[in-house]
């Protein structure tokens, strides 16, 4: 008997939506099936600046560690970060990465919001906030 592969891809809602149907649709028993789900690497969310009653919708995905490793992006570089609250925020680069010799994995990245607020943040801190955006396709 022949193996059935599935690969499910999109948003977690539609994800969790097409499992739920192939769960209801498929006799398991009768045919053997691998579901393989992949999610959508990109996901919505609202500027911290738009203040409307209904903000607008912004098509965003995490860097990658490629991308903030890339030299080519040193200097002043505009950015998107999600806040704590989940909303993006505009910030740009403020000087160059900071690498170490020792460990090429460790890097500082410089990054300015606003007029005044300056931080820092290393790898780790850079993939789990820093986001690229893209147009609504």
């Amino acid at each position: 008997m022949a193996q059935t592969t599935i690969i499910v891809t999109g948003s977690d809602a539609a994800v969790d939506q097409a499992v739920a149907e192939l769960q209801s649709n498929i006799a398991y028993d009768q045919i053997p099936v691998t579901v393989e789900i992949k999610k959508d690497p990109w996901f919505y969310t609202t500027s911290q600046y738009d203040r409307r009653k209904s903000p607008a919708k912004r098509r965003v995905r995490y860097l990658t560690e490629d991308e903030v490793l890339d030299p080519a992006l040193d200097y002043h570089h505009d950015f998107l970060m999600i806040n704590r609250y989940g909303k993006v925020i505009d910030c740009r680069r403020n000087g160059a990465t900071r690498r170490w010799k020792t460990d090429p994995r460790r890097i500082s990245l410089p990054l300015k919001v606003g007029f005044r607020e300056c931080f820092r943040v290393d790898l780790a801190e850079a993939i789990a906030t820093l986001v690229t955006e893209t147009p609504d396709a």
